[in-house]
């Protein structure tokens, strides 16, 4: 390959990662991005749902009431430094005595429950419920002496063409990401020598555009060196030593090689022939409960996310005066990449309300359930004993008025109920985070969801977004309002918190309806929570 070919590959190449990769570096160094979620619209240019105004109204105010919030979720790193000190302990349990001695059914339950385990293992992955649904109805027809109803011959119609679509794309991204890879690690090789050719000569670490610009080459190698050098930093940032430039390309080739391998993760799951449920050892369809073990990390990072964002703010609380008595109880339901079992999500709901959970956090969701009346059930046995649902209203930008994303509350639960949309940084065009669902007649609230700085395993922290964490901001606003009024049912408490928001009407785009909405009119209560509302 001659001079002009490499220069062109390298440049086009880095160009298309500090495209796609460097405004995500930069969110990450700007304070903007730390806790912004915290601020007020009234005090800053963040739509925040007020939670440092909250607090410093509230320094003179007792937090008497102990509340549990459950995390239905992938699990927990539970050694993590924001999140330790604010676990739920069973004191009814000893510690790894292999005894059941609260005998509730789950031995050995000291900080909250697996129902993803077996006796010898784990489930990690599971199937989309619309693939186990697919194998279903595909080997329900394949029995000649059973025939599908009228209903399920349509649903056979839908899901087996979304099966075959979400099978057909993931396999095509897999290989879209394979030859980006590749080619990114060809032009690695050429940036690779390149810069150590530049290192052999200046004999620094810094090596900078200015440096490389004034140097006179005494061979073509180097004289080849310079010049992709000089293209690659004024095509990208004459500011970036070279080295810099080499090591963020390298950290992209890391990133690509973990997309690659979550898509042939995901392309795996399509795979109709495993049965990822022999994990645990029973059966998703017959009901059971007493399974699972106490085994609660988090193989994902998602339940660690959801859970520590709720920690970032108890910990904002003391940090700053106030003590709320709120814990985290890390119940293992959903898997690291798939769908959540219905029998899982009963299970665990049942399992958090038994415990004292006061409010159970459920940051996921499906568009399809063939045991919803194991769920509903078990969020109906949760009304009963006073609890309040918070539930992630789902990343996939849907209408949730015409479109159903599980778990759904019966209507006896929807006093107990708060379904929450994820909102962007500030009050313009962007206040919807564009890949949240929606719902005028669904949807209870916004809550912020972009930009966010959450725990991550091994005691790391990452900026994330989504539904999922817009859930968890508003389990925390209703934890610390249901702390200072321990008397309150849980439908006073939604009550009290959805009557505390911002409305807008200002105008967003949706993207699924291609068209634009006024704000106030994508849910019930048209606004953004804020805590901080008298």
């Amino acid at each position: 390959m001659n001079f002009q070919s490499i220069a062109k590959l390298l440049v086009a190449t880095l160009i298309l990662y500090f495209l796609s990769y460097k405004q995500e570096i930069k969110a990450q160094n700007s304070n903007q991005a730390w806790q912004w979620w915290q601020e007020s619209p009234q005090h800053s240019k963040f739509v925040g749902v007020g939670l440092k105004q909250f607090i410093e109204n509230s320094i003179s105010k007792s937090f008497s009431a102990p509340i549990i919030i459950a995390v239905l979720d992938t699990g927990l790193d539970t050694a993590h430094a924001i999140i330790q000190p604010y676990l739920w302990r069973n004191k009814k349990e000893i510690s790894n005595n292999g005894k059941d001695d609260d005998q509730n059914g789950y031995t050995d339950d000291v900080a909250g429950w697996n129902f993803l385990g077996g006796t010898s293992q784990n489930l990690i992955y599971a199937q989309p419920e619309a693939v186990r649904e697919y194998v279903r109805l595909k080997t329900k027809m394949e029995n000649s002496d059973v025939s599908l109803s009228k209903s399920e011959q349509i649903l056979w119609q839908e899901i087996e063409s979304k099966y075959q679509r979400d099978k057909g794309a993931n396999e095509k991204k897999l290989k879209e990401y394979r030859e980006t890879l590749f080619q990114y690690q060809q032009v690695d090789e050429t940036l690779t020598t390149v810069t150590r050719l530049l290192l052999n000569h200046f004999k620094d670490s810094i090596i900078s555009y200015h440096q490389i610009k004034e140097w006179n080459p005494v061979n073509d190698s180097l004289s080849t060196a310079k010049a992709i050098s000089i293209s690659i930093m004024e095509a990208v940032d004459t500011s970036l030593p070279i080295l810099a430039i080499k090591k963020e390309f390298e950290n992209a080739i890391q990133e690509l090689k973990t997309t690659v391998s979550n898509y042939e993760i995901a392309v795996s799951l399509y795979n109709t022939d495993i049965n990822f449920r022999q994990a645990i050892g029973d059966d998703a369809n017959n009901w059971s409960t007493n399974y699972g073990n106490n085994q609660l990390k988090d193989e994902n990072g998602h339940g660690t996310s959801v859970a520590g964002i709720i920690c970032v703010g108890i910990d904002a609380c003391y940090r700053h005066g106030i003590k709320p008595n709120i814990t985290i109880m890390p119940v293992r339901i959903v898997p690291s990449g798939g769908d959540e079992y219905d029998k899982d999500v009963a299970n665990g709901i049942r399992y958090a309300v038994d415990n004292g959970a006061k409010i159970i956090n459920l940051s996921f969701g499906k568009y399809y359930s063939p045991n919803v009346k194991w769920v509903e059930e078990a969020i109906s046995y949760g009304v009963t004993k006073g609890v309040l649902f918070v539930h992630a209203a789902g990343n996939e930008g849907f209408d949730l008025d015409v479109k159903n994303h599980f778990p759904v509350p019966p209507s006896s639960a929807t006093n107990n109920w708060i379904e929450v949309g994820a909102s962007g940084k500030t009050a313009d065009e962007n206040l919807l985070a564009s890949f949240s669902n929606y719902g005028r007649k669904t949807v209870d609230v916004f809550a912020p969801g972009v930009e966010l700085l959450c725990p991550a395993p091994n005691m790391q922290w990452q900026i994330s977004q989504g539904t999922s964490l817009a859930a968890p901001i508003v389990s925390l606003c209703a934890a610390l309002l249901w702390a200072q009024q321990p008397n309150a049912t849980a439908n006073q408490i939604k009550s009290m918190l959805v009557s505390k928001v911002n409305t807008y009407q200002t105008h967003v785009f949706v993207p699924k309806a291609k068209k634009n909405f006024k704000f106030n009119q994508l849910s019930k209560k048209g606004g953004v929570i804020n805590i901080a509302q008298r």
